[in-house]
């Protein structure tokens, strides 16, 4: 199964947190090194079971139309700290809300697109990191935007109330394709946009947490 792309994110906003970033100028520091791309995080609330994440995006590469490749008003993550350091780092649930996902192609059909480049910038880990499972993730009031689809200056926009998936495991990858078929039920493309993700299939140790 493949990566899907802004959960690996999240995992690496999880390691962020748990350290000593206890500021939102301080994580978003720590996530544009570790990812090699500009993130911004308006604020941080961590509390010894739940840390909440407002107003966090991941700037687009400039050639492209969409200011933000990734963006989400709220993140609220929510754990217990014995689990976070046991042999698998197990988050209890991860809720995303007023999320917002851009995905714009260099010229069609080729399938290089924003995500392409921005997964080929991020720097490699140099240590084997820990495995991560997630028990639930949420994802509420997603607007996907795909730009080029097909040919030049299409926009396509696709909005879902909830999607609910369960125990995503770093080790067997992310159902990517139970997420496609959520956003575009049962259409002709599913097969083409589950391509879009293919490069994240390249960089799986991206799910694990780093320093834990």
């Amino acid at each position: 199964m493949r990566y899907f792309v802004w959960v690996t994110l999240l995992v690496l906003l999880v390691a962020g947190v748990i350290g000593w970033l206890t500021k939102p100028i301080w994580l978003s520091s720590y996530l544009t090194s570790k990812l090699n791309v500009p993130v911004s995080i308006g604020s941080i609330s961590v509390g010894t079971t739940q840390t909440t994440i407002g107003d966090f995006s991941i700037r687009n590469v400039h050639r492209y139309k969409a200011r933000k490749a990734l963006a989400a008003q709220t993140t609220t993550i929510s754990y217990e700290i014995k689990k976070l350091f046991g042999a698998v780092c197990e988050i209890d649930e991860i809720v995303l809300d007023g999320v917002f996902f851009s995905v714009e192609f260099d010229q069609p059909p080729a399938l290089k697109n924003n995500w392409t480049h921005i997964i080929q910038n991020m720097p490699k880990p140099t240590h084997r990191e820990k495995e991560v499972l997630i028990r639930t993730l949420l994802i509420q009031n997603l607007t996907v935007e795909i730009r080029n689809f097909g040919q030049m200056g299409s926009v396509t926009t696709k909005r879902i109330g909830e999607i609910a998936l369960h125990d995503i495991d770093s080790k067997e990858g992310f159902p990517t394709k139970e997420l496609i078929h959520e956003i575009f039920g049962g259409a002709d493309i599913l097969d083409y946009l589950e391509n879009i993700l293919q490069p994240i299939k390249a960089a799986p140790n991206l799910l694990r947490p780093f320093g834990l």
